[in-house]
């Protein structure tokens, strides 16, 4: 009992004695700033003691002196989720824009101009960034329906995994190796390996006439670090690819293939594309397609048709 009571008065003093030569940690407390927006704020950024960055909806917010004084460096109808800085001056921050399709913007000048995402490219928009993760010319994007997009230079490639779950965060520790997060306790692992992408996802061929032949085009990417190879090509009745011979595709290069459609009966097309590989991810990687053949129509007159017309023309030459 009484090494009890010497314990006790030993943590007692030692807690005093921390307390007396730390006052900042006796009177640590929180204190409200004035933001200078009623809107809703979602994220915050330091980059060290005195400049600080949040984000929010419709919102980007600075300070230069630790919270003295926000300044509001961005207002519009964007939603932002997050947003990551590799310094003071370049920075993304991601979310949603005003059509409802994933949102980001960047800046290289501190936050005096926020630029529109650097791709229009409706195959790689996500209608929600969730997450990234920021270096100079190397990023990673993630979000809704387990998308993922990596930019190399200013070209992002994107690639939809997770079986559809929504991914939150991303992180890399070089250009080759990182790892995504998200719902249902989903960890995806990138390594030095090949990653395999169809651009478009899918092909409609609409009315073709039987006995003709109608083509697409697709492009298959390989936004991994290895070659990727692609094995063997799959492809339903009355419908070819070319080429269709195993062949490889460097890494952050890509190859365009032409998709034929040939109907020889009148039909309801759908089914789909299948590419073999060897991207560990998706070692099997397919399109959807679909078609509709018509039948062929004769423009040609019948016989009878032509014999009554050239006698029809006769009798009006004749005087």
């Amino acid at each position: 009992m009484k090494k009890n009571s010497i314990s006790t008065f030993y943590f007692f003093l030692i807690n005093m004695i921390a307390l007396s030569l730390c006052p900042d940690y006796a009177n640590a407390q929180w204190t409200q700033q004035t933001s200078g927006t009623t809107n809703q704020l979602l994220r915050v950024q330091a980059l060290n003691d005195n400049l600080i960055w949040i984000s929010g909806n419709g919102r980007i917010l600075k300070t230069t002196n630790g919270g003295d004084a926000w300044s509001s460096s961005y207002s519009g109808s964007d939603i932002f989720y997050g947003l990551s800085f590799a310094n003071k001056n370049t920075g993304w921050a991601y979310g949603r824009d005003d059509t409802g399709l994933g949102g980001g913007r960047f800046t290289t000048d501190g936050g005096s101009t926020w630029l529109g995402r650097g791709t229009a490219d409706p195959e790689y928009l996500i209608y929600d960034i969730f997450g990234l993760e920021f270096s100079y010319k190397n990023s990673c994007v993630v979000g809704e329906n387990g998308v993922i997009a990596r930019n190399w230079g200013g070209q992002y490639h994107r690639q939809s995994l997770g079986d559809g779950k929504d991914l939150y965060s991303c992180y890399f520790t070089d250009a080759n190796y990182g790892w995504a997060v998200g719902d249902g306790g989903i960890i995806l692992k990138h390594n030095n390996v090949p990653l395999i992408d169809i651009v478009p996802t899918s092909l409609d061929f609409d009315s073709t006439t039987v006995g003709s032949i109608d083509s697409l085009f697709i492009w298959v990417r390989n936004y991994g670090v290895a070659d990727l190879t692609i094995d063997s090509i799959q492809a339903p009745v009355d419908f070819s690819v070319s080429p269709m011979s195993s062949f490889g595709i460097l890494p952050l290069d890509s190859m365009m293939f032409t998709i034929y459609f040939s109907p020889t009966i009148e039909n309801t097309y759908v089914d789909s594309i299948y590419f073999f590989c060897n991207d560990p991810v998706n070692s099997i990687k397919s399109i959807e397609i679909q078609g509709v053949s018509v039948p062929f129509i004769d423009t040609i007159p019948p016989l009878h048709h032509l014999k009554t017309f050239l006698q029809f023309k006769a009798m009006v030459k004749s005087p």
